[in-house]
């Protein structure tokens, strides 16, 4: 399956490589057609759409609201934990899907979750060197991965969970380094 940023969930057909079918969800009005910024859950199963003055997250195969997040309609897209339970808000807060709760941190704006949603990776300012790990219930800094040469526009935490993947803009080149605690890094 794969999910576009307007609400349309598409099946593909691993055999022959077609379209099984196609989905259209409006997260945010029963009209069909309207286009909404929309966010899936790494495994399609959830979405987080804009709504105007409110984050709407829903069940994709029920339709059913889960949550409601009064934000800004000029915020910047959220981000699912690859298990579904944390959400990233790019705005210093991290939601806990389980349990509704909201926290708000001053070390960090943006950046990536792993896995379950206990550390995030913070995107880095302009003049910083390297990329800061922090735990997602403390807020306290876990790791600073210093070194890499250039601005760094994307982050991602490997499949393994212990590995975080930092790409550089204009460059392909690639570096591996190491933490206290025996996570890679590809840079």
């Amino acid at each position: 399956q794969t999910g576009n940023g307007f609400g349309q969930v598409t099946t593909w057909s691993a055999v022959v490589f077609k379209v099984i079918n196609t989905k259209q969800f409006s997260p945010c009005s029963p009209t069909i057609g309207v286009r909404t910024p929309t966010v899936f859950s790494p495994d399609l199963t959830l979405l987080a759409a804009q709504c105007r003055k409110k984050l709407v997250i829903k069940e994709v195969k029920t339709n059913r609201i889960l949550r409601t997040i009064v934000r800004d309609d000029n915020s910047r897209p959220v981000s699912f934990s690859s298990d579904n339970t944390v959400l990233l808000l790019p705005d210093s807060e991290i939601l806990d899907l389980r349990t509704a709760t909201r926290s708000r941190f001053k070390q960090f704006d943006d950046g990536v979750l792993n896995h379950d949603g206990s550390l995030v990776a913070a995107f880095p300012s302009y003049r910083a060197d390297g990329v800061q790990i922090f735990d997602t219930r403390t807020g306290k800094r876990r790791f600073w991965l210093v070194g890499h040469p250039g601005i760094i526009k994307s982050l991602a935490f490997s499949f393994r969970r212990t590995n975080v993947l930092l790409r550089k803009c204009r460059q392909n080149s690639s570096r591996v380094g190491h933490t206290k605690q025996d996570s890679s890094i590809l840079a």
